[in-house]
């Protein structure tokens, strides 16, 4: 796990030397273990790959980037977990290694391959490649976008990075917000960042998942873009549901051992639900040792230290909780954003960070979570009325609608969400321009004065629940989690690891029926089902969802909030798109809504950033 950034383009504007080394500070915290650039001048094309290296596969500085031999040269972010397997491939090919690293692994592939060496990689990753023989340059991010690659493209030259903040230290242009963008996000929050590739940012574009960009330096700058991973749903499964599960079991065995690997320590998220619990007992069953953390909620809704005790108990991981702090968060927050130059979209975020804080003081370097578990399993709410809308008119659906009103809807806090039938009706007054968000934008409309941007999102299925569960994995929920997992952890110099985020395993969930994903009438029965034997069944059986979240008020103090609240209400920036009178009516409400409380914490985030940033 590392820091990338470089440049592409005419001599003119190519950066001096000086420059690049107050960059490799700049990048720092993102690899505090190594750094060091690559620089390739010439008459038509000049190249920069600068990186910070994080180690965690072959710590010996022999593996520090850019890597380079006489074919190649690379710089990365990421791990290849398959690097074993793909070194013995390249080893039988006649293939010599300097390094035990992922890395070098890698650039031999890319040798061999060029960008066909991708449909080889099982991993995560962001990185630049240049082919000395064929003078071409590879810009990849991995298939499910665990990996940021952010790029700024004129005529002249190209930009890219790990952080924006990269590309605003190189870009000779001012970087301007996007009022637009900010308003979106305000109004529909994170889901409003993955639709397609502009950030808040004008000019300054995100690499979508599963794509690479080419671009040859003979000629000029001129860029191709193509995505090597589609998906879609196949149903060509035609064997019982508990083959499926018995798959599935070894699949999730196979790819999580590969997750583990690791030369240093290993930590990992602990809440009460069914993914992180899936994460400790494939640990424990493979014999890996973990430290496990875990947020303390003060709100009874939210906390589930009862189910993280059992999950110890059970594991006989090492443990700690972590209580919010009630000072100095308000100062965290603002570091943060500022170092990224990107909001934190959620209180959850802010959660994450206090976990890293602590993680990072007790020398961990890599982080697990149970991210993409909800995604690919269909664990959230919304997925089981989507599984409903698209059953309607079939035998079961009068059985499975009544699981759900008797077992699941019980445990829902939005009204908005509680019946089938205001679901349909919602989901039908929104077919003509759906929105990103299903049942919040309308409760923050009266302060928002600008209007928003309606974008819909990419249609990937005919059927209604399985085009939900691919717009979750490609655009809506898992891009911003996923952002979350990199840079929070990143911040504190930690790398964030996703186990379940394998092709392998998302492959075969979409040549399975619908129905498998709700065996019974119980959410994410696949996944419960194919660790049953591993996990408590207090946390396997259970169907309440509680999810990782802590309240806009456990956050700040008193004080903290009175200064938060004058920055808001002192932005040039905020003031240009909110209803300011609206806002700071918002701000003396003794109990807000949950959609208020995480509209003032974006709206916290863009006032930090909007005094970093002309609009």
């Amino acid at each position: 796990m590392c820091g990338i950034s470089g440049y592409i383009g005419i001599k003119k504007n190519f950066p001096k030397i000086k420059k690049i080394k107050a960059l490799l500070k700049i990048m720092k915290r993102r690899g505090p273990d190594g750094h060091g650039f690559f620089v390739k001048k010439s008459r038509h094309m000049s190249m920069l790959f600068a990186h910070t290296r994080l180690a965690i596969i072959d710590l010996k500085k022999e593996s520090n980037q850019p890597f380079e031999d006489e074919h190649g040269v690379i710089s990365f972010n990421g791990e290849i977990y398959n690097y074993l397997e793909l070194r013995d491939f390249c080893i039988k090919k006649g293939i010599k290694f300097k390094t035990q690293s992922d890395t070098e692994v890698l650039l031999k592939m890319l040798n061999l391959y060029g960008e066909q060496a991708i449909t080889h990689l099982d991993g995560m990753w962001s990185f630049s490649y240049y082919n000395k023989i064929k003078k071409r340059v590879i810009l990849s991010r991995d298939r499910f976008g665990e990996k940021p690659l952010y790029y700024i493209k004129n005529k002249d030259n190209l930009i890219f990075g790990s952080n924006i903040s990269y590309l605003n230290f190189l870009s000779e242009k001012k970087i301007i917000l996007d009022k637009q963008k900010v308003s979106d996000f305000l109004l529909l929050g994170f889901k409003s960042l993955g639709l397609n590739q502009n950030t808040i940012f004008k000019n300054i574009k995100t690499l979508r998942p599963g794509s690479t960009i080419s671009i040859n330096l003979n000629k000029k700058l001129k860029m191709r873009i193509r995505g090597f991973f589609s998906v879609k749903f196949k149903l060509t499964f035609k064997h019982s549901y508990n083959e499926a599960v018995g798959i599935l079991r070894e699949k999730i065995l196979n790819v999580f051992s590969t997750r583990f690997r690791s030369d240093v320590p290993l930590a990992s998220l602990l809440s009460g639900g069914l993914d992180s619990s899936s994460i400790l007992s494939v640990a424990r069953r493979s014999n890996i040792k973990l430290r496990c953390y875990s947020i303390r909620s003060k709100l009874k809704e939210y906390n589930e230290d009862s189910y993280i005790k059992t999950n110890i108990k059970f594991s006989k991981f090492d443990h700690e909780f972590i209580n919010i702090p009630r000072k100095n968060n308000f100062k965290t927050l603002k570091n943060i954003v500022k170092y990224q130059s990107y909001p934190l979209s959620t209180p959850q975020a802010f959660a994450t960070a206090l976990l890293c804080k602590k993680i990072k003081s007790d020398g961990y370097k890599v982080l697990l979570s149970g991210t993409g578990g909800d995604e690919f399993f269909a664990g959230y709410y919304h997925h089981y009325l989507a599984y409903l809308y698209s059953i309607q008119g079939n035998k079961n659906f009068k059985q499975i609608h009544n699981l759900w009103k008797s077992k699941i809807s019980k445990h829902i806090r939005s009204r908005g969400m509680k019946s089938f039938e205001n679901f349909k009706k919602n989901v039908e007054n929104r077919l003509s321009t759906t929105s990103t968000n299903q049942h919040e934008d309308h409760e923050l409309k009266k302060y928002v004065n600008r209007r928003i941007n309606l974008q819909t999102t990419k249609k990937h299925s005919n059927d209604f629940y399985f085009n939900m569960i691919l717009q979750d994995v490609r655009q809506n929920s898992l891009i911003h989690q996923l952002d979350l997992v990199d840079s929070i952890p990143m911040f504190y110099s930690i790398e964030g690891r996703s186990p379940f985020l394998s092709s392998d395993i998302f492959d075969f969930l979409t040549t399975l029926p619908r129905e498998y994903f709700f065996n019974k009438g119980r959410p994410k029965s696949l996944l419960r089902d194919a660790l049953q034997d591993y996990i408590p069944k207090s946390i396997s059986n259970n169907l309440k969802k509680v999810g990782f979240y802590i309240s806009f008020k456990e956050i700040f103090s008193n004080k903290e909030k009175k200064n938060l609240y004058k920055m808001i209400t002192n932005s040039s920036l905020l003031n240009s798109i909110l209803n300011m009178k609206e806002v700071k009516k918002l701000m003396m409400k003794k109990k807000m809504k949950h959609s208020e409380a995480k509209f003032l914490f974006s709206a916290s985030n863009m006032a930090i950033l909007g005094g970093m940033y002309d609009y």
